[in-house]
């Protein structure tokens, strides 16, 4: 029994001062417990980074949308605004009776702002045109999975509309013809080359 007692406390003592390799185990599971709770951290602040990043992509997909609806009306006022102009500068330039230099260089910068517009609409028409055209011909990204025949081809590409040459206009009515036409079929006026 005393022989029990002295290996009980030799037992003892054995586990107080510690086995060298459960410390040393020990020790290495708190620094591997240590370095995930850093990795969690840095994941935690990765997805609050992406969320955020995530809400501003989406604002700005928002206000580039309320943009471009905001330039389409901007455009269509000035197109407007610019073909009020145009009449009004016609309408001053032939209904005054004295041909001053004011109104030589009215009908001078309307017959320009005519011109100018109606080159700004063809680029706009051509540009729409390429566009549509562009988004028609580009592929469809292919999927891994799918076979090389099983792709569909993309769609032709179209032509552009060819030069036509620029045409007259009537300084008196507005009303436009082709680059042929000498005199106004309604009012009888000279008609001005469009730029």
């Amino acid at each position: 029994m005393l022989l029990l007692v002295i290996a009980a406390a030799f037992t003892a003592a054995g586990t107080a001062t510690g086995d060298p390799s459960v410390s040393a185990k020990r020790a290495q599971a708190q620094q591997i417990l240590g370095q995930i709770q850093q990795l969690d951290a840095s994941m935690q602040r990765a997805r609050n980074a992406y969320d955020s990043a995530s809400a501003e992509l989406g604002a700005i997909e928002h206000d580039l949308t309320i943009n471009k609806i905001g330039l389409r009306a901007a455009r269509a006022n000035l197109g407007r605004s610019q073909v009020t102009l145009e009449r009004r500068l016609v309408a001053i330039y032939t209904t005054r009776d004295d041909q001053s230099t004011l109104a030589v260089l009215l009908g001078v910068v309307a017959a320009v702002l005519v011109g100018r517009s109606r080159a700004a609409a063809r680029k706009h028409a051509e540009e729409e045109a390429a566009r549509r055209s562009r988004r028609k011909a580009a592929p469809a990204p292919a999927q891994e999975s799918a076979p090389v025949a099983a792709i569909a081809p993309s769609a032709p590409a179209v032509a552009p509309a060819p030069f036509k040459p620029p045409g007259t206009i009537c300084p008196v009515c507005g009303s436009e013809f082709g680059p042929e036409s000498k005199f106004c079929g309604k009012d009888g006026a000279t008609l001005l080359p469009m730029n």
